[in-house]
């Protein structure tokens, strides 16, 4: 008796359906918008410009948006550095910095193209003060959003490789 190729007896079960992967969502895991935008529509409290004077963030369907007016689509963004910095000065020796890990400012410095085509940056602020730690807990959720939006994992600046 005459056995089948190993390749047909593997691709019979494929053909009825049988052992196929099937497609599914994540459910409850979700943090996409409630229909289907890349963000979860959040509005950010943050501090705007070099300046920092209050603004609100939002991703407003597809654009990152600042007070609500413009903003940019995902295809004019370039790149964000995030730099966490301690600019809180001590109480009783005020030439001294002195933070907490969720006291460190949170500066987004986002790089985009304008509609007219120049490549322009863009500062936003999160920065906590003493005991209020609320700031940190925002700059998280937008690093996230930001994450999701632009579909690139924020990492630091540098070898992706440690050599030991």
């Amino acid at each position: 008796m005459r056995s089948l190729p190993i390749a047909v007896v593997a691709a019979i079960p494929l053909a009825l359906g049988i052992g196929a992967i099937a497609k599914a969502d994540l459910g409850g895991a979700d943090i996409t918008g409630p229909s289907g935008q890349t963000t979860t529509g959040q509005s950010y409290a943050a501090r705007c410009g070099l300046d920092k004077t209050d603004c609100t963030v939002s991703f407003a369907g597809e654009k990152l948006v600042v007070n609500g007016s413009g903003g940019i689509l995902r295809d004019q963004y370039i790149n964000v550095v995030l730099k966490k910095e301690c600019k809180q000065r001590a109480l009783l020796m005020p030439w001294v910095t002195s933070c907490f890990a969720n006291q460190l400012d949170w500066d987004f410095t986002i790089t985009y193209r304008s509609s007219d085509g120049n490549t322009k940056a863009a500062l936003i602020s999160f920065m906590p003060r003493y005991l209020s730690t609320g700031a940190t807990d925002r700059a998280q959720d937008f690093e996230r959003d930001l994450e999701i939006w632009a579909q690139k994992v924020l990492r630091p600046v540098g070898p992706s490789i440690e050599v030991r």
